[in-house]
């Protein structure tokens, strides 16, 4: 019988081959299940996670529409906060605001649109109205329920807005058989503003900041008009020509902070009014606004001092000629010792050479205060009347140069007479033996020097007396005070030769030092008044922008508001940097001109000027003063627009906010300006006199 131990039936064998086969196969189908799923779940979970991408990148779109609406509306009433802080503030509250709006807005959407999508917010607050700053300040909690949004300046004055959203914001997605959900916290982030607001504000607090440069510039302009006129010898004050030039001063202004001006408008203005003083301010020709200069009157008193301090020096030294003959005689007298007489006559001699020395540079001082003027007088109206008020006269005596010249030539004769009695005195004294026999010559010696020293010192007597009234000038004149003139008279002390004396060449140079001095007082009050004053010429790129927009016809467009003219199509900037398109409203009231120097109070607004007689240097200024006045119908309104970034989605008109249409506007930085009166005080002095037309 055979072993059979170990032995397997191929039946059996058969099955258990069959279950392997079997299971490979199930093995097999399975794993390709599972890959399937696996990569079906991949994808899932991908396309969700894009789901979830696209929702944040709608939270950076729905953030930059909120910003959008906030800057345009805190652009809008910029002149309502306090300073850029706060104004910055109430943008970022805003933002937050309008972004909660709309995030819940969206998060409704995609409750409508896409089931599988949820935007997860924490306690999202509610608002019944728009936001006021005050809601903002008073409820702390609103804050902690907001995203928070923090305005940044970006690159050449664009703006970056930084997002953090609510803590526990979350963006939950699903499958479409809900096997597979995401819950995903929503980053923060930030936005780039494609506007220009820092730059806008910055510009606006520029032109505030130097606001008063529009009166300054209107006052240079009309002091070199009023300054033209008086010098053609004919002023007339016109309202029509101030608002000329008050309108191209708030222009010249805009131009030089925006680099733009309304010019549109600035145009339609002038169309109705005095065009004159613009083609005088854009002709290029130089206009002066001050008929002399403080440091050339301060040049000529010094040289008239110059002569002042020789005479007081020449005054020492007759003196010391006075007491050296006087010791000399007393000598001679007692019989003392011959040398000590002549020592002291030599010392005499020597002093009255120094004196004519000292005399000759009064008359080279004189020479160059001359000179001086003489050189000046070529385009200098005032100096050329100085000059022949100094060398020339008309009147019944000399003119102070001749009666300086005269005055010394008196003075020498004087001089060279004393000096030869003492000589004689001496040669006297030498050729004689002794003093004993010189009694006679000492007594008349020493009378004569007194006669000639007290003659040269004695006080001035007037050879000519003349009466004139004198007006207070500027440098003393008040409102308060009376504008009657005074009464004065001037004395001429040297008419001959004979007349020369250290008195009466001393009294003449402190006249016309004292003449000097009121025109230097005058020349000084001028300059204070007309301190900071610009210059009224107007750019040239301004100027091609005018004489363009003097042909617009003003009835285009008129059936729209202007300003929202501008923010559907806002004009080209004049310059293309930084690229600001302006708007201004302003429409200019009464113009009233106060005339308050002496003779327009005592005689009305056409009286003749008000005469300043420099009586000992022969010339008259003529002095006219008043208070002008400009007034606004309402507060002034700039407006400037981020011309090369027309991207803020609005309505095309205001009010139409129910309307589906949108289109893009540029950002548009609107203040409403408090001042609305402008005022100065033109002082006009003229070497020549000017006749004044106030009909207008």
């Amino acid at each position: 019988m055979k072993d059979k131990r170990g032995f397997m039936p191929f039946s059996l064998a058969g099955f258990f081959l069959l279950m392997l086969v079997l299971a490979m196969v199930a093995y097999t189908t399975w794993s390709r299940h599972q890959l399937a799923t696996n990569t079906i779940e991949d994808v899932t979970c991908e396309s969700l996670l894009t789901t979830a991408a696209g929702v944040q990148s709608d939270l950076q779109h729905i953030a930059r529409y909120a910003t959008y609406r906030a800057l345009w509306e805190v652009c809008e009433n910029a002149d309502n906060y306090d300073n850029d802080d706060s104004r910055e503030n109430m943008i970022e509250c805003l933002a937050a605001k309008y972004f909660m709006d709309y995030a819940v807005a969206m998060q409704q959407a995609y409750k409508q649109v896409d089931a599988r999508v949820e935007l997860e917010f924490q306690n999202p607050p509610s608002f019944e109205s728009s936001p006021s700053s005050d809601l903002f300040l008073d409820q702390p909690k609103t804050h902690e329920n907001l995203s928070s949004f923090y305005l940044h300046q970006a690159e050449n004055g664009y703006a970056l807005m930084e997002v953090r959203l609510q803590k526990q914001t979350r963006i939950r997605v699903s499958s479409w058989d809900n096997r597979i959900k995401l819950a995903l916290p929503c980053e923060n982030f930030n936005v780039f503003i494609d506007c220009r607001y820092f730059l806008l504000q910055e510009r606006m607090d520029k032109f505030i900041r130097q606001f008063d440069d529009i009166r300054s510039s209107w006052k240079w302009a009309e002091y070199a008009v009023a300054w033209g006129e008086a010098l053609a010898g004919r002023l007339e004050l016109s309202e029509s020509c101030s608002k000329t030039l008050f309108n191209l001063a708030w222009a010249n202004h805009e131009l030089k902070t925006f680099g733009s001006a309304d010019y549109p408008a600035v145009a339609m203005r002038l169309a109705g009014l005095d065009m004159g003083a613009l083609a005088g301010l854009i002709s290029g020709a130089a206009i002066r606004v001050k008929p002399f200069c403080v440091n050339d009157v301060q040049v000529m008193i010094r040289y008239v001092d110059g002569g002042i301090q020789d005479l007081d020096g020449i005054r020492a030294e007759l003196m010391d000629v006075n007491k050296c003959v006087e010791y000399a005689i007393n000598e001679a007298q007692e019989n003392s010792s011959l040398e000590n007489v002549q020592l002291k006559l030599g010392s005499a001699i020597g002093s009255v050479d120094r004196i004519l020395e000292k005399v000759q540079e009064v008359q080279q001082q004189f020479q160059q205060l001359l000179d001086y003027i003489a050189s000046k007088r070529g385009s200098d109206i005032l100096m050329l009347r100085l000059y022949n008020g100094l060398t020339s006269s008309d009147k019944n005596y000399p003119p102070p140069a001749r009666r300086i010249s005269v005055g010394i030539e008196g003075v020498e004769s004087k001089l060279l007479e004393l000096k030869g009695q003492i000589e004689t005195f001496a040669q006297l004294i030498q050729s004689s033996n002794g003093l004993e026999n010189l009694g006679n010559s000492i007594s008349q010696l020493y009378n004569h020097v007194v006669a000639s020293v007290h003659d040269l010192l004695a006080e001035p007597m007037p050879k000519y007396t003349e009466s004139y009234e004198e007006y207070p000038d500027p440098s003393t004149y008040a409102l308060e005070n009376d504008p009657s003139p005074t009464p004065r008279n001037a004395r001429i002390y040297i008419m001959e030769p004979n007349d020369g004396t250290i008195g009466t060449l001393d009294a003449t140079l402190k006249d016309v030092k004292t003449s000097l001095e009121r025109m230097e007082d005058v020349a000084t009050d001028v300059e204070l008044e007309q301190g900071g004053l610009v210059g009224a010429e107007i750019d040239g790129e301004l100027t091609q922008a005018l004489l363009g927009g003097l042909d617009m016809q003003s009835e285009q467009h008129a059936e729209f508001d202007r300003e929202q003219l501008y923010e559907l199509l806002p004009p080209k900037p004049i310059r293309p940097q930084p690229g600001i398109s302006v708007f201004d409203e302003l429409d200019i009231g009464d113009v009233r001109y106060k005339r308050v120097d002496p003779c327009g109070r005592l005689c009305g607004a056409s009286a003749p000027p008000t005469p300043i007689p420099l009586w000992f240097i022969d010339v008259t200024l003529y002095w006219a003063q008043w208070e002008v006045t400009l007034e606004l119908e309402n507060k002034p309104i700039e407006r400037i627009f981020d011309f090369p970034n027309q991207t803020i989605p609005r309505s095309p008109l205001d009010g139409d906010e129910f309307g589906l249409a949108k289109i893009h506007k540029a950002l548009g930085y609107r203040y409403e300006l408090p001042r609305k009166s402008f005022s100065f005080t033109l002082v006009i002095i003229s070497p020549q006199y000017f006749n004044i037309d106030a009909n207008d």
